[in-house]
């Protein structure tokens, strides 16, 4: 059995740990036993363990309790099951729910990608408007997802040089009026995308000699680009930054993929109107 195991008294004390997984207690057994939960485990779940104990000694039945545990750095997610056990004690038994709750949250996060994916796409089929379309992507990126910071950069007419189009925050403004850009093929993760047209994650910045500090986001911990797509050609980079390490999957860099396409058919219709609109003017 991999379930923890606990016996609680009506005053939230541990009375007794079954030798089940040791492993997935916050404290070994010898130092819970006899402490209460006040003297063990986090303050902001002292209220909702309590009260799971006294709605199971109340005659309450299948109480049930969520929680999150940090244990060795780690965080695990719990599923409690508690049933009284004497007129004063209840039976805890907690089972790891961790992969569950990491799969649900995939699954959200990949909606709230799908539907930014559509709201671009809607966009993309009503504008021309290229500084619209870059600012309410990034604002879109940066705002849905939480994310430190997000910017679109396109690749000059040379192709030397990746300019910013458009990033979020005051440091997104500052880079802006810098004319920020950076070199195709460069040790940077735009440079690199951009040249070779596969996206690209640095999961831990601090480890990385690709990644490119910036003083103007210092607290960056993770960074993705995503290549601009038209046809065989990299017209530019989705550039995305999070304050978290791991901040990104394969399974994000899919779904931003397809949103990155959709900003590319939309450089592209725009590119190809003003050649249009120039051929008639001439």
């Amino acid at each position: 059995m991999h379930d923890v195991i606990i016996v609680y008294n009506n005053q939230g004390r541990y009375m007794r740990i079954a030798p089940t997984n040791p492993e997935l207690l916050i404290r070994p057994p010898d130092e819970l036993v006899g402490k209460t939960i006040y003297e063990a485990i986090p303050a902001e779940l002292h209220q909702p363990f309590m009260d799971a104990i006294q709605r199971a000694l109340g005659g309450e039945q299948d109480v049930r309790l969520e929680y999150l545990l940090s244990i060795e750095g780690q965080n695990y997610w719990f599923e409690a099951s508690v049933s009284p056990l004497n007129a004063t004690e209840v039976f805890w038994v907690a089972r790891d729910i961790t992969a569950r709750k990491q799969n649900e949250a995939a699954l959200q996060r990949r909606n709230e990608y799908l539907s930014a994916t559509a709201e671009i796409s809607q966009l993309v089929t009503s504008t021309l408007d290229m500084p619209t379309l870059f600012s309410r992507t990034v604002k879109l990126v940066h705002e849905r997802f939480g994310f430190y910071h997000a910017g679109i950069f396109v690749i000059e007419e040379t192709g030397f040089r990746a300019v910013l189009q458009a990033a979020t925050g005051e440091a997104g403004a500052e880079m802006l009026r810098q004319k920020h850009s950076l070199q195709v093929g460069s040790k940077s993760i735009v440079g690199e995308v951009t040249e070779s047209g596969r996206a690209l994650i640095v999961n831990n910045t601090t480890a990385s000699e690709t990644h490119k500090f910036n003083p103007l986001l210092p607290e960056t911990r993770a960074e993705t680009a995503i290549p601009l797509h038209v046809g065989a050609r990299t017209i530019g980079a989705l550039d995305i930054q999070s304050t978290f390490p791991d901040a990104f999957s394969e399974d994000d860099i899919a779904v931003l993929q397809t949103l990155a396409d959709q900003v590319a058919i939309a450089i592209d219709n725009a590119r190809s109107y003003e050649l249009s609109m120039q051929a008639v003017k001439e």
